[in-house]
């Protein structure tokens, strides 16, 4: 950064502190002035590090997330995420399969839907059990529905 640069941002700091603050000093002496230019260059450095960090980190967490959507949408297992009310919030592409639906069609509708009737009301109570608490269930249920043979499947289901 050049010299008149720092020089405007200098004046330009010191006018809106001053317009801002009215009890706020200004410098009088060509050290105050060096000084509070000196603690600004400080603050401006700790800024691009802690923005270095935050670009460290966000390419971090894209790397896992991309990693993580891979893994979900091309596993060969069928992965919904649910919410309380059965609504199917996620489902992976082996999901879709499973129940011969588009995904964009099962978004918001209920699982309930696809477990066949005489496992709909076993269903309700596992997926209670399974908001309930923390811990791991597994139950088997027939899914029927669509243009799909009925099949048993296992579900595993976490909160």
């Amino acid at each position: 950064m050049t010299d008149k640069i720092k020089a405007a941002l200098r004046r330009r700091a010191e006018w809106n502190s001053v317009k801002q603050d009215p009890t706020t000093p200004v410098p009088h002496t060509e050290a105050d002035a060096r000084r509070l230019v000196h603690e600004l260059e400080v603050h401006q450095i700790e800024l691009e590090m802690q923005n270095v960090e935050l670009r460290q980190a966000r390419d971090e967490v894209e790397a896992v997330l991309d990693k993580y959507t891979d893994l979900y949408e091309f596993a060969p297992v069928g992965y919904f995420t649910l919410a309380a009310d059965e609504s199917i919030r996620l489902v992976n592409l082996a999901g879709s399969v499973l129940v011969g639906i588009e995904r964009l069609k099962l978004i918001g509708r209920p699982f309930g839907m696809h477990v066949s009737r005489e496992d709909r009301g076993r269903f309700k109570d596992f997926l209670k059990q399974v908001f309930a608490n923390d811990e791991k269930r597994s139950a088997d249920f027939e899914l029927s529905g669509g243009n799909l043979l009925p099949r048993v499947v296992n579900i595993e289901a976490r909160r």
